[in-house]
């Protein structure tokens, strides 16, 4: 998978409900952040890591010379080569040979060339690479997610941040609306002949100044908030009202529905279940014993002296097997040569036997251990599964919530903007003060702003209610390991 169309594709995915001027926004605001491309750093570093994986749990093969003794005055050379190539895949398959060689300025000779195969009749080896391969795979998808919820998450970061700049022009506005409410009753004041001097003349003057203060305060907060928000997207800020920077409006979508994912794909039940799975094959693979046998033919065997009687040196035919108690710590190993070529036919036998005692009271516990792993195990799919249903509820009601608020603020904005294109007018036959004129008019502002940021809340909702999820569909992602190069 090539990072840079995986990290693309995801990002247009995400603007598909974003209009020009936002998504330069979003755009700019996804390319400022190190978080993103930390992530994607780390797909990178999966990917490597499978094929090294995949590369250390394949063929192993071992080439060495073995040690090389000379001797430069008399020519004199010696060095014990050998060679290996092991197959995990194949029951731990594995083909050897090795040999003692010696040279000097009048022979060379070789002693002890063997050639042999091993392959475990029972034991782990098998399904332990099979796990470290799954492991592998298994960190890089959980890697590819980790990218792709990134993405989600910056943009609900992104709208969370816009979403509070917004929250403060309506403070803006609310201050507007009691700035001029206050003002009406203040001319209602002055109209009714109280002088300068009087109480009642006096706060409600000061009430005026305070709500005048107010929205000079909230100016700044939404200046200080718009100039920061466009330096993290990277867009030049150069208008003299915040409000000409900002959006004018949000583009709708449609609501994601909770129960429109599958419960196996909520995340922490997926997490569970897999760890639980994993586990149970990592015990499983540690088997209580193993058996293993090998076969062989060895030239010019120095042990054939000892089989034969005689001094000089002769093939052999080679057979053994070990056995390995793990729970007990016992291991033993049997091994069998034939001299060939012989008339002095005696076989040589070959023992050897090893005991660790602690191990019998290691392995009670370390059973004990993994029973109560397992059970812990089964305990989080159950609180996954709990948590599951929590979640459900709780998006459907908060999703009621926002279509509830949808309507009401959409209700609002029809009436208010009715009202304030009637006051307009009123206005200018001189029916109804420029007071009065504002007052509706920043009601009218009061449920635009509302609307913007409950279109808002609505992709923030969608972006949540994703990640709770697996979405390995829309990953551009084969989930089995990648070929090699």
């Amino acid at each position: 998978m090539k990072k840079s169309f995986f990290f693309c594709a995801l990002f247009f995915v995400s603007l598909l409900h974003a209009e020009e001027s936002l998504s330069k926004l979003l755009f700019g605001y996804f390319q400022n952040s190190s978080s993103l491309k930390e992530l994607s750093e780390k797909v990178d570093k999966a990917i490597l890591n499978t094929k090294s994986t995949k590369i250390s749990n394949g063929m192993n093969i071992q080439l060495s010379t073995g040690t090389i003794a000379f001797n430069f005055g008399s020519g004199y050379c010696t060095f014990t080569p050998n060679a290996s190539v092991g197959i995990p895949a194949a029951r731990n398959l594995t083909f050897s040979a090795s040999s003692n060689m010696t040279y000097d300025k009048d022979s060379f000779d070789t002693k002890n060339t063997s050639f042999g195969v091993a392959v475990d009749l029972y034991s782990g080896v098998k399904e332990q690479r099979d796990i470290a391969l799954d492991k592998s795979a298994r960190a890089l998808l959980e890697a590819q997610r980790n990218l792709q919820n990134g993405f989600v998450d910056m943009e609900t970061q992104f709208y969370t941040e816009l979403k509070s700049i917004y929250e403060t022009a309506q403070k803006i506005v609310t201050a507007q609306r009691s700035l001029y409410e206050h003002s009406l009753e203040f001319d209602q004041i002055k109209a009714q002949g109280y002088v300068a001097t009087s109480s009642k003349y006096q706060l409600k003057q000061m009430e005026v100044e305070s709500d005048r203060h107010d929205v000079d305060i909230y100016r700044r907060e939404l200046e200080r908030k718009t100039k920061v928000f466009a330096h993290e997207c990277g867009v030049e800020y150069s208008v003299a009202d915040a409000m000409e920077f900002l959006p004018a409006e949000i583009p709708s979508v449609d609501a994601v529905d909770v129960l429109a994912f599958e419960k196996e794909d909520f995340k922490k039940i997926e997490s569970a279940v897999w760890t639980n799975k994993i586990n149970s094959r990592t015990r499983a693979a540690n088997k209580a014993v193993a058996i293993s046998a090998n076969a062989g033919y060895t030239f010019n065997n120095s042990t054939n002296a000892f089989m034969t009687n005689q001094r000089n040196f002769g093939d052999t035919i080679d057979m053994g097997s070990s056995l390995a108690w793990h729970s007990t710590g016992l291991k033993t190993t049997a091994g069998v040569s034939f001299p060939i070529w012989s008339d002095a036919f005696s076989p040589l036998f070959k023992l050897s036997f090893s005991l660790v005692p602690q191990k019998f009271r290691l392995a009670a516990i370390e059973k004990k251990v993994e029973g109560v792993d397992e059970r812990l195990e089964l305990i989080a799919i159950e609180a996954a599964e709990k948590d599951y249903d929590t979640s459900v509820v709780e998006r459907q009601t908060s999703l009621e919530d926002i279509e509830w608020a949808a309507k009401t603020y959409k209700d609002s904005l029809e009436t208010y903007s009715k009202i304030a294109s009637d006051t307009a007018v009123w206005y200018q036959r001189g029916i109804i003060t420029q007071s009065e004129s504002r007052a509706a008019e920043v009601n009218k502002e009061n449920y635009r702003i509302k609307t913007l940021i409950n279109a808002l809340d609505l992709i923030i909702y969608n972006n949540k209610t994703k990640t709770l999820f697996n979405r390995d569909e829309e990953l551009n992602h084969d989930p089995k390991l990648p070929e090699e190069d």
